[in-house]
């Protein structure tokens, strides 16, 4: 009669033969680093085997086996010895902050596992952790149960430094969590019913769950394309420590292509493109890290060049997409990407940043160069230092007044923002406010601002008291946030000054991405006598439905539909129409940068209302302003 059940081995077996199947017939599957996970996998079903292997003979082999039966059993110590250190690795490998190998005390804590796999390999001399009779009877030596002190001794240190470290992937976190409480539970069950083989249960168990949650290859792929995810990339770039060269392609009008052809041929068109981009890749790997952009890398510069020029020729030519062919502009640029940048995860950010100042409107590709890497670390120095700006609130007002054609006099301003960095100057307004846009500060800066401006208003009374309008700009998130449509006006109140003087500039993109939230505020706003203005009309998408759909008061004509009108025809007629056309819908107009005498006196012959630009004043600090209006 058999002493050990042993089908709970053969299920874990069975299972993670499936999971090993699995794992090494994904694509690619090194990309995900885990060497680890391999030698966790791979002891993993040894253990199992052996585990079963063991007990069988145990249970059937008699004497006749028993010099077998001890060799096996003795390989299975040692594969249950190495498992918690092996695991223990297996946390460190998948923590970003160790992608440069064990820490100091990852590597002390390999000692114990040392010391006791010595003593399992003089076991034949001791008999400390097992032994056989005579007769192939199998018993418990007197340092059987050191295995379990061990591994609940690195169940514990693995659970602090988890709490210590904080890991942000709740995934891994709870991936990690479910692996100990599966092992706990099968040794519990092991060690209260003889003969019941359950740990070799929890082996097979855990090693799916991590499987799932953490080392899965399809966690890191994105299906869409089968290249790798943005998730992919930042586990790839932890681990590599050598410079390469990435070559970034981006896609600009990918939202244009999937109205214009639909989701399946613009689906049909990105996988046509990802195949293009993994065969130039070869043994590297490619990486999709948004929607419309792909990245991969090359060893050496000369070949990320040569691979980008393909793509260029590749994306010049119309590319079949299902039924249809699809001929799409494309942007590339080739980077180097050394030690440093690797090391504080700039691979991307700087790749975006060359993409940014592709302006082609022709697939091109851009290399970069000293000029723009010193213009990415100025970016980046900027970036930081906003973070401290509005910590502190150091930003400045200043304001450029607005010239009323009706009363030959300056009438209103717009608030600008400023700011001023320590040592590099006044820093661009539209390079902080891009900014501050992308990560979500600009909410807060303009709250910073708002208030600013309320106070200085409150503290010059005559000023205030002179000005028609204050205009002053929201972005569009302000705008569709819950209930913004009553802090505003709230803000004005608790400073005692008059709503009806307020003017807010929306841009043309709040108008596009009309909204009931967008409806909300827009209603809330002119319930207090708050005036509307759509900023940089003619700029972008806008259009006179647009327009329309908001009560606007006034209408500001954006500077580059100005550009021409002192020498093109045709540029003056659309101007002045558009003119004509706003005021018969009952709007005032005002153009924006206007900046000679020629544009001032067509413009007035035009019935402009109100003129802006340095051809009357710049944007001036609030104290030079003050002295234009009292």
């Amino acid at each position: 009669m058999a002493y050990y059940n042993t089908d709970f081995l053969y299920i874990s077996l069975i299972l993670l033969g499936i999971i090993a199947v699995h794992y090494f017939a994904t694509s690619q599957n090194t990309l995900v680093g885990h060497s680890v996970f391999q030698l966790l996998l791979g002891i993993g079903i040894l253990d199992v085997a052996l585990d079963i292997a063991s007990c069988k003979l145990i249970d059937y082999g008699g004497s006749d086996f028993v010099k077998l039966s001890y060799f096996i059993t003795l390989l299975f110590f040692l594969c249950q010895c190495a498992l918690p250190y092996i695991f223990l690795l297996y946390t460190t490998s998948v923590r970003s902050d160790e992608a440069d190998g064990p820490d100091r005390l990852t590597r002390f804590l390999i000692i114990p596992p040392i010391i006791i796999a010595v003593l399992i390999l003089f076991n034949p001399l001791t008999n400390a952790f097992f032994y056989f009779d005579g007769s192939g009877a199998y018993y418990h030596g007197s340092l059987n149960a050191i295995l379990y002190v061990q591994v609940f001794a690195f169940i514990l240190i693995i659970l602090l430094r988890m709490i210590r470290d904080r890991i942000e992937r709740k995934e891994v976190m709870h991936g990690f969590a479910a692996y100990f409480v599966i092992i706990i539970l099968t040794m519990i069950a092991q060690l209260s019913v003889p003969g019941l083989m359950t740990t070799g249960l929890g082996i097979g168990l855990g090693t799916m769950v991590l499987y799932i949650n953490v080392s899965s290859p399809n966690t890191f792929l994105d299906y869409k394309t089968r290249l790798f995810n943005s998730r992919g990339l930042m586990t790839w770039l932890a681990r590599r420590h050598t410079p390469c060269c990435a070559v970034m392609i981006e896609f600009p009008k990918l939202s244009k292509l999937n109205q214009i052809y639909g989701l399946p041929a613009t689906d049909a068109f990105l996988q046509k493109s990802a195949e293009k981009v993994i065969s130039l890749a070869g043994a590297m790997p490619a990486f999709r890290i948004s929607n419309s952009k792909f990245i991969f890398f090359c060893e050496t510069r000369d070949k990320a060049i040569r691979d980008s020029e393909l793509l260029k020729e590749f994306f010049s030519e119309p590319i079949s997409a299902g039924d249809t062919t699809i001929l799409c502009t494309v942007k590339l640029c080739v980077a180097d990407i050394d030690a440093p940048m690797l090391k504080n995860h700039g691979t991307m950010e700087y790749c975006s940043y060359l993409l940014q100042q592709n302006k082609d409107i022709h697939t091109s590709v851009l290399s970069d160069s000293q000029e723009y890497r010193s213009g990415f670390l100025y970016e980046q120095e900027i970036e930081r230092y906003l973070v401290t700006a509005v910590n502190e609130d150091l930003f400045e007002i200043y304001m450029q007044p607005i010239y009323s054609m009706e009363k030959n006099r300056f009438t209103s301003v717009e608030v600008l923002s400023r700011l001023k960095h320590p040592t590099l100057g006044m820093i661009s307004p539209e390079l902080f406010i891009g900014i501050a846009e992308r990560t979500g500060s600009i909410d807060h800066i303009s709250m910073l601002q708002f208030n600013r401006l309320c106070r200085f208003l409150k503290a010059n009374p005559d000023f205030t008291e002179k000005l028609d309008g204050i205009k002053f700009n929201l972005s569009p998130h302000e705008l569709i946030a819950h209930n913004y449509g009553a802090v505003l006006p709230g803000i004005i109140n608790q400073y005692g000054l008059p709503t009806e003087k307020f003017e807010f500039e929306i841009t043309e993109t709040a108008a596009i991405d009309y909204s009931s939230s967008l409806q909300e505020s827009v209603n809330e706003l002119t319930s207090y006598g708050i005036r509307l203005n759509m900023d940089d009309f003619g700029s972008g998408y806008a259009n006179i439905s647009n327009v329309l759909k908001i009560p606007f008061s006034c209408i500001k004509l954006d500077r580059s539909l100005l550009l021409d009108v002192s020498t093109s025809d045709n540029s003056a007629i659309f101007y002045h129409d558009m003119i004509d056309v706003l005021h018969k819908l009952g709007y005032n107009v005002l153009a924006e940068g206007v900046e000679t005498k020629a544009e001032f006196e067509m413009l007035k012959d035009w019935g402009i209302d109100m003129i802006q630009g340095y051809y009357f004043s710049k944007p001036l600090p609030v104290e030079q302003i003050t002295e234009m209006f009292i």
